[in-house]
């Protein structure tokens, strides 16, 4: 029995030692999720969260991983509304609600422009929308080193009507962790269709492009040419062919 017990105990350290652990996947992340076992997937969310922030602070895999939680699958969102009424102070759940709410709302709505949705659609995704802003906004507050808690705030960079809330996000993510990413989730709010303009492009690069660490290609031209492709492009061929033959020698903008 004492032999047992050890061996389990022991297999539990490991399990919980960040340098044993594998990697978290999201196929781990959706058998956790189906199994109703929020508080295993606290603990390994926060072994990917610390290894994020170590080295060069690469954020994709984690960015990976929090797509699962954008899944239609019933079982999912319920797991997931389940979470975090159990544990409100999860910077973990209230992202993961977040991301969740924000999927719903624009599976709701859809792609087309506003007037030729449904205004019952728009009503429901506006009201999921800013719920979804809400657990985005206190996921920040509750750790604002989880990146994609502030992703979860930028991904609503076009819509949201406080853009202040949005500069004040991204400036605490360029300054304590720079990255491109982060700088393009942010260009929404430079859509024309949500009050934006292109001179907000010019003022987003000046500001930030200058604080990300890659040296080898133009900065200012990534988020130039981001800038127009998603927000600008019927208006801005000539700008986007002149710019084509530096834009294919960076690979962030291999879309």
């Amino acid at each position: 029995m004492t032999a047992g017990f050890l061996t389990v105990f022991a297999l539990q350290a490991w399990a919980d030692t960040p340098a044993l652990t594998p990697a978290l996947t999201r196929d781990e992340i959706r058998i956790l999720a189906y199994d109703g076992d929020h508080a295993t997937l606290e603990r390994r969310l926060v072994i990917e969260s610390d290894k994020s922030l170590e080295g060069n602070k690469d954020f994709s895999s984690l960015r990976d991983l929090m797509y699962a939680f954008e899944a239609s699958d019933p079982r999912m969102v319920s797991f997931i509304e389940t979470w975090v009424n159990a544990q409100p102070t999860s910077s973990y759940a209230q992202t993961a609600r977040s991301l969740s709410l924000s999927r719903g709302a624009w599976a709701i709505r859809g792609e087309k422009f506003a007037k030729f949705v449904h205004p019952q659609a728009l009503a429901i995704h506006g009201r999921m929308i800013q719920e979804a802003i809400s657990h985005a906004r206190l996921a920040v507050a509750l750790d604002p080193d989880f990146i994609p808690a502030s992703d979860a705030v930028l991904n609503q960079s076009a819509t949201s009507w406080d853009k202040n809330e949005i500069i004040n996000v991204l400036d605490a993510v360029m300054q304590r962790h720079p990255n491109w990413k982060s700088l393009e989730k942010s260009l929404g709010m430079a859509h024309q269709g949500y009050g934006g303009s292109a001179d907000m492009l010019a003022t987003l690069f000046q500001t930030y492009a200058r604080l990300l660490a890659e040296t080898d290609v133009d900065l200012n031209m990534r988020c130039l040419y981001a800038g127009l492709t998603s927000y600008y492009f019927s208006d801005s061929y000539d700008a986007r062919q002149a710019l084509q033959s530096i834009a294919e020698q960076d690979p962030a903008l291999d879309y």
